[in-house]
């Protein structure tokens, strides 16, 4: 029989989470590991009992490689300018490093797999995820990431072309370097076929790896625009509703793609211009699926909120547009909500499956100060989970909380603002910071108004003063926004997010847990056409067991361990350069689960075991 290690999910719809094990046991060789005192790893464990450790599948996928967070006792890899870090989350120290001059400086999406030599056709879909390997002796466990880094335009041809990294993770060290497309962000493990698949932002395709050949891909691309290739994402899942169907999005066009991921072809494309007002929407960027409505959640890009297909029946139908709602997507893991993050807006939506065929509710929705970032889940019981964000404010001590690129920092209206590093934008044209040329209209009205009649709100009281002119021009606010001189940065105010979801949902006191000095990251530079303007910032965060980690720049080049059962920071490991990002490794044979070894000698252990087996024979 089979049972998993955390409690049974409900027996409706979602008998089992991923967050739970699953694992086959024989009960007449239960008898012969009494005598077994040694205390095993979580992963050793399962092995000892089963020959391999089986996991209860999710119903969507983001990245591939979520099912491996909920093993405890494994590694966290940054890459960051100066190569990767292997960080222990128990002992918060550096154990090992991996560097080189060839290592890129920048760093994109990457993913965590494990390589089956076995033939996993006939169990796509077989609800279960297979994390220990039939030989041992064979290193089958990788990290595949892309490089941030893109070449230099063929002189001839004009292509541009970046890597995929390939790192052997039992061996720690690189295996492989794979060339693709140019400005290859978004990557997938598609574990159940041994495949990585990249997304180039350049060329608009999807380069393909399989793992039985880490050496080049496999000269299949997908295609996923129409005439301008663009930044875009893909969603796949383990749910036989979708089989072989997965959906891509692309930021430039107003088209859902879908593509048959077995035939690694687009094979149909919905464009919803028609849908939404014309100047809204003008592609899409994040997606999910709701596995219990059969829905597609997609973000717009440029503005316009959330669009929301009905994909059921072999089918895409435009349903509803959720026009104040806006957010990196994702599915909770038992199915129950989609959830977005709204960086922008400083707000976390939960939406909530009505049916198949009627647009989702709003369950609930709260304020989350400084840019929450992306999501990751930790188990609360069998029917609830810990959602926790980084946070993405400007560190920055005079501009946190009022300047960054999400809350705007271009409309200083009063000295106060000024001193906050706000700018003040010539109204005739909003990318250039506003400059007073001597002795016009414009200084005579300086020198004249006070108050709320004075000219521009005294943001510019700097020209009145004869020495802040060059050439007979000055400039407003030279000292503001990215131009600001003295960058003192600090993570007093700014952290982490950890809301509890069924506490949120029941509006239950203490639902939101925000935990202050959990790093932060430097916010980047405006895209060249603003002045002194900042651009989008990214704070990459991982779930490994009950540890999230994100990278921080603030008050060093860290990685910054939260513990998610506890919403407490745990600790800030500083590392030798500034991380793009941090994946998880669970445990191998070679490293100590010293996050919660068991022991067999338990009889309350074994007993419990043989109670939920009983439990799980009776549900399925």
């Amino acid at each position: 029989f089979f049972f998993c290690s955390s409690t049974l999910g409900s027996t409706s719809h979602h008998p089992i989470t991923n967050s739970q094990y699953f694992t086959l046991i024989n009960l007449q060789s239960f008898s012969n590991i009494s005598n077994v005192t040694m205390n095993f790893s979580r992963q050793a464990l399962f092995s000892l009992l089963a020959g391999s450790a089986l996991v209860c599948n999710t119903q969507a996928v983001l990245y591939g490689d979520e099912q491996y967070g909920d093993i405890e006792g494994g590694r966290f890899w940054a890459f960051h300018g100066n190569g990767v870090a292997v960080v222990n989350p128990e002992t918060c120290a550096v154990e090992d490093t991996i560097d080189g001059d060839d290592l890129p400086e920048r760093w994109y999406d990457g993913v965590y797999m494990e390589y089956h030599n076995h033939d996993v056709s006939e169990s796509r879909h077989d609800h279960v995820r297979k994390l220990a390997h039939e030989h041992e002796d064979e290193h089958n466990h990788y990290i595949l990431i892309n490089s941030g880094l893109s070449s230099d335009p063929d002189p001839v041809t004009g292509e541009v072309t970046s890597e995929i990294l390939v790192f052997d993770t039992d061996t720690r060290s690189l295996a492989s370097r794979i060339e693709g497309g140019g400005r290859m962000v978004h990557s997938y493990g598609v574990h159940n076929r041994n495949e990585f698949w990249s997304h180039s932002d350049l060329d608009g395709m999807f380069y393909i790896v399989h793992l039985s050949d880490l050496n080049d891909h496999i000269g299949e691309t997908v295609t996923k625009f129409e005439d301008t290739p663009s930044h875009g994402k893909l969603l796949w899942s383990e749910s036989r509703k979708l089989g072989n169907r997965a959906f891509a999005t692309g930021t430039s066009e107003k088209i859902l793609w879908e593509v048959n991921m077995e035939t690694r072809t687009d094979v149909r494309k919905y464009n919803y211009a028609n849908d939404v007002p014309e100047d809204v929407c003008r592609g899409l960027h994040a997606i999910a699926y709701s596995s219990q409505s059969e829905h597609i959640f997609a973000e717009c890009s440029g503005g316009g909120g959330i669009l929301e297909f009905n994909v059921a029946n072999d089918n895409i139908e435009f349903l509803y547009r959720h026009a104040d709602q806006t957010g990196s997507l994702y599915e909770t893991p038992d199915g129950k909500y989609v959830v977005a993050t709204n960086k922008s807006n400083n707000k976390m939506h939960v939406f909530k499956p009505e049916g198949n065929g009627v647009q989702h509710a709003i369950e609930a929705e709260v304020t989350l100060d400084g840019n929450p970032s992306t999501v990751s889940f930790y188990p609360k019981g069998s029917d609830n989970f810990i959602a926790c964000m980084p946070q993405v404010e400007n560190p920055i001590e005079n501009q946190s909380f009022k300047c960054d690129y999400y809350d705007g920092c271009n409309d200083a209206r009063s000295e106060e603002d000024v001193n906050a590093g706000v700018c003040l934008y010539d109204p005739a044209d909003n990318s250039k910071l506003l400059r007073i040329t001597k002795d016009s209209d414009e200084e005579q009205a300086l020198q004249t108004g006070t108050g709320e009649t004075a000219p521009y709100y005294n943001a510019c009281n700097r020209c009145k003063v004869d020495d802040n002119f060059e050439n007979g021009e000055c400039i407003c606010t030279p000292n503001c926004g990215s131009c600001q001189s003295d960058k003192s940065s600090s993570d007093s105010d700014i952290g982490s997010y950890c809301v509890d979801l069924n506490g949120l949902i029941s509006e239950s006191a203490g639902a939101i847990t925000h935990i202050p000095g959990a790093g932060a990251v430097n916010t980047s530079g405006g895209y060249g056409s603003t002045e002194c303007g900042y651009g989008r910032t990214y704070r990459t965060h991982k779930r490994g067991g009950k540890y999230d980690a994100s990278v921080a720049n603030v008050p060093d080049d860290s990685i910054v361990i939260v513990d998610m059962s506890t919403q407490t920071m745990k600790c800030h490991v500083k590392i030798d350069g500034a991380p793009s990002r941090v994946l998880y490794v669970p445990p191998n044979n070679n490293e100590n689960d010293e996050s919660g070894a068991l022991s067999l000698n338990s009889s309350f252990f074994k007993y419990s075991l043989v109670f939920v087996g009983m439990l799980a024979s009776m549900v399925f």
